[in-house]
């Protein structure tokens, strides 16, 4: 157990800390790969280069979707709730649904953003 713990618990807390750091430097990345039909080292080159000095806005845009998206799929829970009690296979279906249009929307989300700061870079 201890060498399991000294071996491979740092690697969630360390993997946390790069995505906080390094992810929004790279979320422009796949776009990039898809649109422009780059390879992966030049679209994660010209997304580490496209990104520079919109952190914060990447991650305060990243933390509001997020939270709507977790109000959406609480809200649509809190009404399917009474349905969970008459036909609860039916809710399951419609909850599993509505989280798959969350991460479409998400997904939609992402890619607008990043569409968005690699049409305005920023001078310097």
């Amino acid at each position: 157990v201890w060498v399991f713990l000294r071996s491979f618990v740092w690697i969630p807390l360390l993997g946390f800390i790069l995505v906080l750091i390094l992810g929004p430097r790279f979320i422009a990345a796949n776009v990039l790969l898809v649109r422009d039909k780059k390879g992966v080292f030049e679209s994660a080159t010209l997304s580490w280069k496209g990104t520079k000095g919109y952190w914060l806005k990447i991650i305060g845009n990243v933390i509001v979707a997020m939270i709507i998206a977790w109000f959406l799929s609480f809200a649509v829970g809190l009404l399917l709730a009474p349905l969970a009690f008459i036909a609860g296979s039916i809710a399951t279906i419609l909850q599993s649904i509505v989280g798959y249009f969350v991460t479409a929307w998400t997904t939609i989300f992402t890619v607008k953003l990043a569409e968005t700061i690699l049409e305005h870079p920023k001078a310097g």
